[in-house]
């Protein structure tokens, strides 16, 4: 990783959603590297490691084991761990997931594009919002 790159936490049990969330990214020439786990689990012992921060979390919310509300909780009540902005990538469009992410301090919520386009879509707005417009919070 070079000290311009982002570090982005994908927590994303579908390898499909996760190889397409990866491409969209390359194609726009993100300067981004992506750690990818599965598990909400996996998750949190990710980002107890303090050798590499992790600065921007894409959270999807239906998880094996612990789930991503669960996740995000955990996020937002952890001093060291409140700051990082946590995206939702969400398959659901349903109205209480909505609520409830953004309840629990989600930053942003998406829903998942059904198709290459939506990605690619999907992934401009990530550059342009996230690592174009926005300042996120430095570590120290």
């Amino acid at each position: 990783m070079t000290e311009s790159e982002l570090r982005i936490l994908l927590v994303e049990d579908n390898p499909g959603d996760a190889l397409l969330f990866r491409r969209a990214l390359q194609r726009e020439n993100a300067q981004v590297e992506i750690v990818h786990v599965m598990t909400g689990e996996a998750a949190l012992q990710r980002l107890s490691d303090d050798r590499q921060r992790i600065d921007l979390i894409f959270l999807d919310l239906n998880l094996p084991g612990m789930s991503g509300f669960d996740v995000l909780g955990h996020l937002k009540s952890e001093l060291t761990l409140r700051s990082i902005p946590v995206v939702v990538l969400s398959s659901s469009q349903a109205r209480d997931d909505i609520n409830s992410s953004y309840n629990a301090f989600a930053s942003v919520y998406l829903v998942k594009p059904s198709d290459l386009p939506g990605y690619d879509k999907m992934a401009r707005f990530i550059v342009d919002c996230w690592f174009g417009m926005a300042q996120l919070p430095q570590a120290g």
